[in-house]
């Protein structure tokens, strides 16, 4: 008498192809996925360098009207949004990720300017600080519990404050000039108004600075 039971081997063999095909599916899935945020940030190269300009255009010309602020902080949230994605997706040590920092750092010093002109000009009072961190493992931790307080300051007071944030470990002139004019020697660090240099341990230290 023929025996029914199906030959275990068979069983495998499917067993195999099917976790094989599932497996290719979800690889090629998540490539595309990333491939495509990739080929995003890169378009998002250009669109950062022709902000860089339309910013500095603005600066020539600041008028005193909420649309000046509207265009140019929408310019900035824009590339701060995607760099963001970018760190989520890939990491913040990432060589795309870099680059994109570079590019956000000088877009973050171009609207600055632009802040800082509204405040002579039209007699705005924003409070600017600039946010010198470090993602190295020495540093992360304290950088992120200072990165925490600035954003609760942000979100309690958003019509007043504006932040500017600078990882130091990218190397760039551009920060290192900035760390040199504003003396900065330690980080995380906090420059308040350009004048003051603070080690930030809670949020008490800069809620003097509201009036």
């Amino acid at each position: 008498m023929k025996s029914t039971r199906k030959n275990p081997w068979k069983l495998y063999l499917l067993s195999f192809v099917i976790t094989t095909i599932i497996f290719i599916t979800v690889f090629l899935f998540s490539y595309s996925i990333s491939f495509l945020v990739y080929q995003k940030a890169n378009s998002n190269v250009h669109i950062a360098k022709v902000y860089i300009q339309d910013l500095e255009g603005m600066l020539e010309n600041v008028t005193c009207t909420e649309q000046t602020l509207f265009d140019s902080s929408e310019k900035l949230d824009f590339v701060g949004d995607q760099l963001s994605l970018l760190e989520t997706r890939f990491s913040k040590q990432d060589v795309r990720v870099l680059e994109q920092k570079r590019l956000y750092s000088e877009l973050q010093l171009a609207h600055f300017k632009i802040i800082k002109e509204l405040n002579k000009k039209c007699d705005q009072k924003f409070i600017i600080l600039f946010f010198f961190y470090s993602n190295s493992p020495s540093l992360q931790e304290n950088s992120e519990r200072v990165g925490y307080i600035l954003s609760t300051f942000k979100k309690e007071n958003p019509n007043k404050i504006m932040i500017y944030s600078f990882d130091t470990d990218l190397n760039y002139d551009l920060i290192e000039k900035l760390k040199q004019d504003y003396n900065v020697t330690q980080i995380p660090e906090v420059v308040i108004n350009e004048k003051q240099n603070l080690v930030l341990e809670n949020i008490n230290q800069l809620e003097v600075y509201l009036e």
